[in-house]
């Protein structure tokens, strides 16, 4: 990227929040189905080619690291991605199940992606005061983030499928799998809130914390994660 705070002029997709009403784009397992079937295509050859995408609009990040097999759906088209591709809002990105992948954005902050991992950006707006608004679904498999502290008012916000992470600058990580969400904390601070209504009351994770959250269940309380989880979910997202 040539601009440190490029803006994309793109409108933002809704997105559901916590004790909010507007609904997300889609929901989550059928989002996550539609980005690896559009990876299984370009694999298969049958995206290939140039996107098109409006002169205009700018892209919010970029391929920085890449492992195997990764793509994403834009404007109705897949492509595979390679090091060097711009990220826009609204994209939906997919790894394979050999494939690894990090995404520098534009405000400096890092997300990689293990295999067969999928989300969303749903909004992503920088401004001139140095503020920050970013919004991300994640849809499928495993994260590691370092989000970039701004000079300016900051919200960044990842949906999970049964929780919303508000997270400040921090390094973090997190996993959907079949039946709940899990969310660590390395440094920093992230707030993770139930979705559904009857269990108001959020967790806040602190260095060395980490959350588990079931659909029927209130997030468990902050607990520190062992050695061993933590390197699991290291390892699984490092891209060599």
């Amino acid at each position: 990227m040539t601009a440190a705070h490029a803006l994309t002029t793109r409108d933002p997709a809704p997105s559901r929040r916590a004790g909010g009403s507007t609904p997300r784009t889609v929901t989550g397992p059928w989002r996550a189905a539609l980005a690896l079937a559009a990876l299984a295509l370009c694999v298969a050859g049958a995206a290939a080619g140039p996107f098109g995408v409006a002169a205009a609009a700018t892209g919010v990040g970029e391929v920085a690291r890449l492992r195997g097999v990764a793509a994403v759906s834009r404007d109705g088209r897949a492509t595979v991605l390679e090091v060097g591709s711009p990220i826009y809002e609204s994209d939906v990105v997919a790894t394979g199940p050999r494939g690894r992948l990090q995404i520098r954005f534009a405000d400096g902050s890092v997300l990689s992606l293990g295999s067969e991992t999928s989300f969303e950006i749903a909004h992503y707006r920088l401004d001139d005061a140095g503020g920050r608004a970013v919004d991300l679904n994640a849809l499928a498999g495993i994260f590691r983030s370092v989000v970039a502290a701004v000079p300016g008012p900051s919200r960044y916000r990842v949906e999970l499928i049964n929780a919303v992470a508000s997270v400040r600058s921090t390094s973090w990580m997190f996993e959907l799998a079949t039946d709940h969400c899990a969310v660590f904390v390395g440094e920093g601070v992230v707030q993770v809130a139930h979705t559904a209504p009857r269990y108001p009351e959020p967790v806040t994770l602190t260095a060395g914390g980490g959350t588990d959250v079931y659909a029927d269940q209130p997030p468990a309380a902050p607990m520190p994660w062992g050695a061993k989880r933590i390197a699991s979910f290291r390892d699984r997202t490092a891209i060599e």
